[in-house]
C-alpha cells in the first residue's frame, strides 16, 4: 500500500470514500471486492480520529436484552463473530463480568435467565462467542480482584470480542482494499466537492504534508468523515451536535475479564447519559482500559481537545464506584478520545443522549447533488455491516447490479492463509520476535522479518524493554503508508499506544524513518517533538497527582 498522489489525480474512480476510519476503510474494502474502482482519502492518518477512541470492545449485543432490541442483539453478535473470523490475529473473545449485588435486574435469577435467552437468540455464526453463565461468589476471584467484586453474591459472565489492536484493524481494512486495487491516501484533506450538471464528479483535495491541491475524479462520493461529514456535504451545523468521549489507559492490570461497574455520578456530572451509566474496565496488553465518559461539545471538530480535568474526573468516577480500588494519577499511562454523535443535535444541554442509530443518506434523493452519499455511524462493532449497506446503495446508483458482499467471509490483510510463506517461513523468525510480529501482521509476519534479514540493524528492538523492532518501523514506511513519526508510534506499532515511549526508542524510530524518507536533522527533531506532544496531558495528569 503506497501513497501515489500523481496517479490518484489522473485516474477516474467509480467511488471516492472520504474518511478512512473503520467505516470508510470497510466501505472501501467492500466496494473494491465488488469490482468498483475506489479511492479512499483521509485528512489525517488512517484510523486516527474517533476510530482510535476505543475501549477495544466488539460488543456482542448482550446489553440490548435490557431494551428487548432483538434485532440489534443479533446484528451485534453476528458482527462480533465476523470480526473474530476475518481478523483472528487482531481479535479475540473477551470475557465480561457483571458482579451481582441484588436489585430488580441485577440479581442471579434475572441475570441467569438473561444469559440463557441471549445464547438462544444469538445467530448460529455467533457460536465463536462462548456461552455465558452465572458465577458463584467463590468463582469471582478468578476473573477480577476483590476490590471490584466486594459485596457481590454472584456474577454474570458473558463474552464480547476484544480488538487487540483497533488501529491495525482499521489499517488491515485499508490494506485489503488496496490489495484489491483501491487507491489509498492519508494526510489528504477533502476541501470541497466538485459537481457538474447537478452531479458529483469528484473531490477537491489538499495534501496536508506537501501543500499541493488536486482533483480526485469519481462518479460517486461516500462521506464517512465523522464530525466533518456535515460540512463536506454542505449541511448547517447544529450545536451541540457531538459528545466528546474519553477513555483512560492505566498501568495496573485489573483481572482477566472486562468488569462492569455503575457510575455514581448524577445528571449534573453526566449530562449526556443522565447519570448511573455502566463503565467498564477492560484488560488490554497487560494494562487496563477505563471508560467511557461523555461531555457535550458545542464547538467545531477541529477545536475539540481533551482536558486534564476531564480525564482526572473519569479516574475519580472509577474510584467512587469502587472505593477500594485507589487508582492514582501516576498510574495513567495514556488516554483515548473522540467525537460521537448526539441523538438530537441542536437541543441543549446534551442533545438527548448519544445517538443509537446510524444514518445513511442519499443526498441526491434529498435535493443535493446526485451521487453524494453519507454515513454517520454510532459504533465500531457494526462497521462492516453498515459499510455493506452503504456500498449496496452506491452500487445501485452506479448501475453495478447485484454483486454480493463478501467482506464477512474473506479474511483481511494478514489473515489470508495464502500469504504464509510469501517471503519466507514464519517459523524462521526468532522466538522473541515471532510473537510480536505474528500478533500484528498475522501470516504476513515473515514479510516484515524479511527486512531484518536484509539489514541486521532492523532486527533489534528499538530500546531495552520495548517490543517494537526496527523492521516494523521500516515496514510501516515502505508498505503501510506511514509518513510521520506519530503514524508509527500511535497507529502502526505498539511503540506509543499504551504510554510514552522512551526517548531513545522514539529517537531510533525517527532515525529509521528519516533514512527511509530522506528527512534532514531538522525534520527528524520536529517529528520527535510533535510525537512527544501527544503525551503532554499525561505529564500534566501525573504532575497533578504528585502535587496532591
Amino acid at each position: 500500500m503506497r501513497r501515489d498522489l500523481e496517479s490518484l489525480g489522473e485516474v477516474g474512480h467509480d467511488l471516492i470514500v472520504v474518511g478512512a476510519g473503520i467505516h470508510g476503510a470497510c466501505a472501501a474494502r467492500d466496494a473494491a471486492l465488488r469490482g468498483l474502482k475506489v479511492a479512499l482519502i483521509e485528512r489525517g492518518d488512517l484510523g486516527q480520529a474517533t476510530s482510535a477512541n476505543s475501549l477495544k470492545v466488539l460488543h456482542g449485543g448482550f446489553r440490548y436484552l435490557q431494551s428487548l432490541d432483538i434485532g440489534r442483539l443479533r446484528l451485534s453478535a453476528r458482527e462480533t463473530a465476523a470480526w473474530l473470523f476475518i481478523a483472528p490475529h487482531l481479535t479475540a473473545p473477551l470475557p465480561c463480568l457483571l458482579p451481582l449485588r441484588g436489585g430488580l435486574t441485577e440479581n442471579p435469577l434475572a441475570m441467569g435467565t438473561a444469559l440463557k435467552l441471549y445464547d438462544l437468540l444469538k445467530p448460529r455464526m455467533a457460536g465463536a462467542l462462548p456461552p455465558g453463565r452465572l458465577l458463584k461468589s467463590g468463582e469471582l476471584a478468578r476473573w477480577a480482584p476483590a476490590e471490584l467484586t466486594q459485596g457481590a453474591s454472584a456474577g454474570a459472565l458473558w463474552h464480547d470480542g476484544l480488538a487487540l489492536d483497533s488501529e491495525r484493524l482499521t489499517l488491515a481494512m485499508a490494506q485489503s482494499a488496496a490489495g484489491r486495487g483501491a487507491a489509498v491516501a492519508n494526510h489528504l484533506e477533502a476541501v470541497d466537492l466538485e459537481t457538474a450538471g447537478g452531479r458529483v464528479v469528484g473531490v477537491r483535495a489538499r495534501d496536508l504534508l506537501g501543500g499541493r491541491e488536486l482533483l480526485v475524479r469519481g462518479r460517486a462520493v461516500l462521506a464517512t468523515a465523522g464530525p466533518w461529514t456535515g460540512a463536506l456535504c454542505g449541511e448547517p451545523a447544529r450545536s451541540p451536535e457531538m459528545a466528546l468521549a474519553y477513555n483512560l489507559v492505566v498501568e495496573r492490570r485489573l483481572g482477566c475479564a472486562a468488569v462492569a461497574v455503575r457510575s455514581r455520578s448524577g445528571p449534573e456530572q453526566d449530562p449526556v447519559c443522565g447519570g448511573g451509566r455502566f463503565m467498564f474496565m477492560v484488560p488490554w496488553r497487560g494494562r487496563t482500559l477505563l471508560g467511557t465518559s461523555y461531555h457535550p461539545w458545542a464547538g467545531g471538530p477541529d477545536q475539540a481537545r481533551p482536558r486534564a480535568g476531564d480525564l482526572l474526573a473519569l479516574l475519580d468516577e472509577f474510584n467512587q464506584a469502587c472505593p477500594g480500588l485507589g487508582l492514582r494519577p501516576a498510574e495513567v499511562s495514556f488516554f483515548h478520545w473522540g467525537l460521537l454523535p448526539l441523538a438530537r443535535p441542536g437541543q441543549a444541554p446534551a442533545g438527548g443522549g448519544l445517538a443509537s442509530r446510524p444514518l445513511l443518506a442519499d443526498h441526491g434523493a434529498a435535493g443535493g447533488p446526485a451521487g453524494l452519499f453519507s454515513l454517520r455511524p454510532v459504533k465500531f462493532t457494526t462497521a462492516r455491516a453498515l459499510a455493506e449497506r452503504a456500498v449496496d446503495l452506491t452500487a445501485r446508483y452506479l448501475g453495478q447490479g447485484a454483486v454480493p458482499c463478501r467482506t464477512a467471509l474473506e479474511p483481511v490483510w494478514g489473515a489470508e492463509p495464502s500469504a504464509s510463506g510469501a517471503e519466507g517461513d514464519i517459523e524462521s523468525i526468532p522466538p522473541g520476535a515471532k510473537e510480536e510480529l505474528a500478533s500484528h501482521y498475522g501470516h504476513r509476519a515473515a514479510e516484515v522479518w524479511a527486512l531484518a534479514r536484509e539489514d541486521a540493524e532492523l532486527a533489534r528492538p528499538l530500546d531495552q524493554g520495548c517490543p517494537v523492532l526496527g523492521c516494523q518501523v521500516a515496514f510501516a514506511v515502505r508498505r503501510e503508508m506511514a509518513l510521520t513519526l506519530a503514524d508509527v508510534a500511535l497507529r502502526r506499532t505498539m511503540l506509543g499506544k499504551a504510554g510514552p515511549p522512551s526517548p531513545w526508542a522514539l529517537e531510533r524510530a525517527a532515525a529509521i524513518m528519516g533514512r527511509e524518507l530522506g528527512w534532514d536533522e531538522a525534520r527528524r527533531l520536529q517529528e520527535v517533538a510533535r510525537t512527544r506532544e501527544a503525551y503532554r496531558l499525561i505529564e500534566e495528569i501525573r504532575g497533578r497527582g504528585t502535587a496532591a
